[in-house]
């Protein structure tokens, strides 16, 4: 039985006494006594059944904590690994390797605005957010098309990074 439907039933037997001018039954002190137990006993099960929950909750919080670990250690470990590879085809002057599987390349990259002075850009390549910040879309178009109005403002460079 639920603890709900023990309830109702404990509320159901104090209607009967009620209907009898309050007088109470040996039959109803027992079954009261019985349904009491079971309204305890099922309250503690619930309670440990909480329990349990609250020690998997812990148990996956801690198993999260160390997977994002071995996560973030692997991260650390593919950008070494990364900067390696780059580092030396790089040293050797090759920048690109044919292989059956996926080639190895040195790529370049879309250029991204560095900004040299912000102070000195007009508030148009502004956007407004919570704080104010340089609109870099607005600024890209502009420094693509007109880069001597940026000279020691703002100017376009283009990274290499490595595709496998």
């Amino acid at each position: 039985m639920k603890l709900y439907e023990i309830k109702n039933e404990i509320n159901l037997i104090i209607s009967r006494v009620e209907e009898n001018q309050g007088e109470i039954s040996e039959e109803a002190i027992e079954e009261l006594r019985k349904l009491n137990l079971d309204f305890r006993t099922k309250c503690i099960n619930t309670r440990n059944i909480l329990y349990n929950f609250k020690a998997e909750e812990k148990a996956l919080r801690e198993e999260e904590a160390r997977l994002r670990g071995l996560r973030l250690t692997k991260e650390k470990q593919i950008k070494r690994l990364e900067k390696y590879l780059f580092d030396n085809l790089k040293e050797a002057g090759i920048n690109e390797i044919k292989d059956p599987i996926k080639d190895i390349a040195i790529k370049k990259n879309p250029p991204k605005v560095v900004i040299d002075d912000a102070s000195k850009l007009s508030p148009d390549y502004y956007v407004r957010k919570e704080d104010i910040r340089v609109d870099r879309i607005k600024l890209k178009y502009s420094l693509t098309n007109c880069p001597e109005d940026f000279q020691g403002i703002a100017h376009l460079e283009r990274e290499e990074s490595l595709s496998y």
